[in-house]
């Protein structure tokens, strides 16, 4: 049997637009990630990430507060302006670690994915799938699963 695990949620709005397009209307994209984890990992999960968000940039050149705590109810959008670049990793929805990013062009793209991996004690070339044949087989049973005739929609009402 597996074992439990929770969800570290990763929301990045790294790459914003030039002001130009900013004007027209086009806005940063965000990229929101789970990752699941086991939970003994779990447990220094908040320590970790509180280290790797204030060392994700040089203390000189930071103007914000590196590190702000975030709780389970939507607080990012009160903890970062609006049109700002952050990293945010939420634990399992219980509140979280937010960062602005202060140089979206020398913050690193992969930088959650680097801590988790860290965190887990694997390399980011580390795959969860050994080979082609495996990944699909894979895909296909996660197919059949969500298309088993359990209506989403209705579980939600």
């Amino acid at each position: 049997q597996e074992p439990a695990k929770a969800v570290i949620f990763v929301e990045t709005v790294v790459q914003t637009v030039s002001r130009d397009k900013a004007l027209m209307g086009a806005g940063p994209h965000a990229a929101i990630i789970a990752y699941p984890v086991d939970l003994d990992i779990f447990s220094d999960a908040r320590l970790y990430w509180k280290k790797a968000l204030e060392e994700a940039e040089c203390e000189f050149t930071t103007q914000h507060k590196r590190v702000i705590e975030t709780d389970g109810k939507g607080s990012i959008r009160k903890a970062v302006p609006q049109g700002f670049a952050y990293v945010h990793v939420d634990f399992s929805l219980g509140g979280g670690y937010a960062h602005i990013v202060e140089n979206s062009s020398e913050f690193p793209r992969e930088f959650a994915q680097h801590t988790i991996a860290g965190m887990c004690g694997l390399t980011v070339l580390d795959r969860a799938y050994t080979n082609r044949d495996v990944y699909k087989n894979a895909c296909l049973a996660l197919r059949k699963n969500f298309s088993s005739g359990f209506d989403w929609i209705q579980s939600t009402k």
